[in-house]
């Protein structure tokens, strides 16, 4: 279940399933948000919940890796500067008056990763 240096391995296998229920959740809140239905207080929470994933996935990898193992990956690189504008967003959701919408939108880095082959 750790990280692999191969991709397709079950950590692989698991990050890539959040992120597909990532896309679910993010296309729900849109037919919310085009349908101008309100949005239950909650809502925001999942956002956060997927943050923390992310951060979770970054910080399991560099336990396992070493830096400079890490970094060699352009897919890590991505992640790691995506996941920290996305923590930093979230941070700033709850610490300021920054609409939690901000990380909904920020939210939409972590997704090209699904639009390249693993």
């Amino acid at each position: 279940w750790m990280p692999s240096k191969f991709s397709g391995s079950p950590f692989d296998k698991l990050v890539n399933g959040i992120l597909v229920l990532n896309v679910a959740w993010l296309l729900l809140e849109s037919v919310y948000d085009l349908n101008d239905i309100p949005e239950s207080e909650w809502f925001s929470s999942v956002d956060s919940v997927f943050c923390l994933c992310y951060i979770a996935e970054v910080m399991l990898k560099l336990c396992w890796w070493s830096w400079q193992e890490y970094w060699m990956s352009n897919d890590n690189r991505f992640d790691f500067f995506t996941t920290g504008i996305l923590a930093g967003a979230s941070l700033a959701t709850m610490l300021t008056s920054v609409s939690p919408d901000v990380v909904r939108y920020i939210n939409l880095l972590r997704l090209p990763p699904l639009l390249q082959a693993r």
